[in-house]
């Protein structure tokens, strides 16, 4: 939690969980001191824009730790009004979801392996392109860059079989 002038006032035993800064650290400090570098400016600027017109700002970003490890935070930046409407501070929920980023990205990975796969199985499937997959094989177990009629013409089950994690 901060205060209008985005001095932190306030932070939770989660906030040192996900950063590493106890509460007594950051406690007259700014946000500043998560800052990743990756955000430009301009989106900094929009960011207390948007706030200061008493807009909830949310979304995803990249924040720094207190051991300089690069995280990814999902997270709600809300002001806070009192009775009469008027800004008297602004209260964050962040969530990191580092680990859930790198999995996606794996998935993505996988599924685009297991797309080339199949329209590699495909083509295999055709009589006119088998050449073409040998070839694909042959190289893929370390044929040289320019394959001699050595490598031309192995049959693809010569190569190893490998179990696709």
């Amino acid at each position: 939690m901060t205060d209008t002038q985005g001095k932190i006032v306030f932070a939770n035993p989660a906030f040192e969980k996900v950063y590493g800064h106890s509460p007594a650290e950051v406690i007259g400090q700014t946000p500043r001191i998560l800052k990743s570098g990756l955000v430009p400016l301009e989106g900094y600027k929009q960011f207390w824009a948007t706030l200061l017109g008493k807009d909830v700002v949310a979304g995803e970003i990249v924040n720094k730790t207190k051991d300089g490890r690069l995280i990814t935070i999902e997270g709600s930046n809300n002001p806070i009004l009192d009775e009469a409407g008027k800004l008297v501070g602004f209260l964050a929920m962040h969530r990191d979801i580092t680990e859930r980023k790198r999995t996606e990205a794996v998935v993505a990975k996988r599924a685009t392996e297991l797309q080339t796969v199949a329209k590699v199985s495909r083509a295999a499937s055709r009589d006119e392109s088998r050449p073409v997959l040998t070839g694909i094989l042959v190289r893929l177990e370390g044929a040289p860059e320019e394959p001699g009629p050595s490598a031309i013409g192995k049959p693809a089950r010569s190569a190893p079989r490998r179990r696709l994690r």
